[in-house]
């Protein structure tokens, strides 16, 4: 069984844009954040760029956390995330996790590739379906929902897939 390992995606409002004090907003916003999980729960705040992760894997409830990380002021947005390896297969298995005993009459994945050392091409990654299609690029296959087209097709010419190599 996969181990469920929760994290928080906190976005925040206008703090990116004030000049010079934008260290000290997001310091505040840190400190913060540790204010409002004080009692709830062990939880580790990482501050990205452009975001703040909180890792909540042995937090007693993902769940009261984002409730409480959406009260803070300069909270945009809270989204609870799993943390899962880099391989295809990983991320399959948390998904079968997440998904046990649910159904759907429709279901898609979406994702982007922000890491360019992940293996294959991104039309590969998204969506994950089981039925093959073409790309844009005749030579190229890509994974895509019957009645949709696929991602390659709608990026800019220079994001679409290499066609494979002969060598």
């Amino acid at each position: 069984m996969v181990r469920l390992r929760p994290v928080l995606v906190v976005h925040y409002h206008e703090i990116s844009l004030k000049r010079g004090n934008r260290p000290l907003f997001l310091r505040h916003l840190r400190r913060n954040l540790e204010h409002a999980l004080g009692d709830t729960g062990p939880a580790a705040v990482e501050q990205l760029s452009g975001r703040i992760v909180v890792d909540l894997e042995h937090h007693p409830a993902p769940e009261l956390a984002r409730d409480r990380v959406a009260r803070v002021f300069g909270v945009a947005s809270v989204t609870i995330a799993y943390r899962a390896t880099s391989t295809l297969e990983a991320m399959k298995a948390l998904l079968a996790r997440l998904l046990e005993g649910r159904s759907f009459p429709s279901f898609r994945i979406s994702a982007r590739r922000a890491c360019t050392s992940f293996p294959g091409a991104s039309c590969s990654t998204s969506p994950i379906t089981p039925r093959p299609r073409r790309c844009a690029r005749a030579s190229t296959a890509c994974a895509g929902w019957p009645t949709l087209r696929s991602p390659c097709a709608r990026a800019p010419r220079w994001r679409r897939c290499a066609p494979p190599s002969t060598t």
